[in-house]
């Protein structure tokens, strides 16, 4: 086991005495990143168990889960700013039907 460990250097993760984790392994076979398994697809769903399983997905999930939410935020944030830009822009439109000082007055024809 050492030797592996010597020879693949941080490729691999040696998780238990006698198992490693090749996580290029993944991108090779499903063609994504650990990161980027779909806990929906049926394909990716055993391998995140097996994950799951040895403590090995866990740990990955989370930052992407945290990146999703502030995405969430994000995109709320820029939904109620465009809301209150509207609405501000509403409030200072003039209405046509209120006099304007800068208007001359009506002149009489005679």
């Amino acid at each position: 086991m050492e030797e592996i460990q010597t020879s693949f250097g941080d490729r691999i993760n040696r998780f238990c005495e006698n198992k490693i984790f090749i996580s290029s392994f993944i991108t090779f076979q499903y063609k994504c990143s650990v990161e980027r398994l779909n806990p929906k697809s049926k394909i990716h769903k055993s391998v995140i168990e097996i994950l799951e399983k040895h403590g090995l997905y866990k740990t990955l999930e989370n930052p992407l889960e945290k990146l999703k939410e502030k995405d969430k935020k994000r995109d709320k944030d820029k939904e109620k700013e465009n809301k209150n830009q509207h609405l501000s822009t509403i409030h200072t439109k003039s209405s046509p039907y209120e006099s304007n000082s800068s208007c001359s007055s009506a002149t009489s024809l005679n």
